[in-house]
């Protein structure tokens, strides 16, 4: 098996569309790479036709790992040759941790290369301007990738689409908060409540304590550090707000 990968180029970024998509040029006829390979159009055609009959999708992949299921990051929504190239349709799988990962990446343009694996079906030997390449007729493909580094310079990432998805980190943190914020809310196990201690007498016996203290002139006004305690969601709040501010520049 062999792979072969094109350098890409994000042209532009949607963050309107609900599933995390981008539209990519995966192989491109006609130009050298860096291995003397040139694909012509038509390489793809009976490939194609064969996962279009076997009603799978065609694999989308980090680095071409074929093995760490971790590595499968979406699937291949539609593919198909023109003039220019293999021209794919991918959905990114963004539960995936390093699915948003790969996402971001692209999002930001910190990759920008395509890549696929494939079994060469029919080749033949020919030159170009005096330089020896092999001609790729006929290959079948195996699977689509996203990739750091690749060897055809001319491939082109040509659209993102970004759902709205929470960083799991980020996710981790505001649960964090908000058990927090649940927890002062919550009076402590050993606090009873009226209905669990019937006893009239122990009523009776609170409301004297009670009386008593203020009739020794105790004073009744409140802890400051109780003020404290009550603006802290309020902050915890504030604090959330500007996390998933920071969401949007994501």
């Amino acid at each position: 098996m062999n792979v072969k990968s094109m350098t890409a180029e994000i042209k532009a970024v949607s963050e309107d569309d609900q599933s995390a998509e981008f539209t990519a040029y995966a192989s491109v006829f006609g130009n050298i790479d860096s291995y003397n390979d040139v694909v012509r159009k038509g390489a793809f055609a009976e490939s194609l036709q064969a996962w279009e009959e076997k009603g799978a999708p065609i694999p989308l992949l980090w680095g071409h790992n074929m093995i760490d299921p971790d590595y499968n990051i979406g699937l291949v929504k539609s593919a198909e040759e023109d003039d220019h190239g293999l021209k794919v349709v991918c959905t990114i799988d963004t539960e995936s941790p390093k699915g948003a990962h790969v996402h971001r990446l692209l999002k930001q343009g910190r990759v920008r290369e395509m890549s696929f694996a494939f079994s060469p079906n029919s080749v033949e030997d020919g030159e170009i301007d005096g330089q020896k390449v092999r001609y790729l007729n006929s290959v079948e493909l195996h699977e689509v990738s996203v990739v750091p580094l690749g060897a055809n310079p001319e491939t082109e990432i040509l659209a993102v689409k970004s759902p709205t998805v929470i960083p799991e980190a980020l996710m981790e943190r505001l649960v964090a908060v908000l058990e927090d914020i649940a927890g002062e809310s919550t009076p402590p196990d050993d606090e009873e409540s009226p209905a669990e201690n019937p006893d009239p007498a122990a009523e009776d016996g609170a409301g004297s304590s009670a009386t008593d203290s203020n009739e020794s002139g105790e004073d009744d006004t409140t802890n400051p550090e109780e003020e404290d305690d009550e603006d802290k969601p309020k902050a915890d709040l504030a604090r959330l707000e500007t996390m998933f501010r920071a969401i949007g520049r994501d």
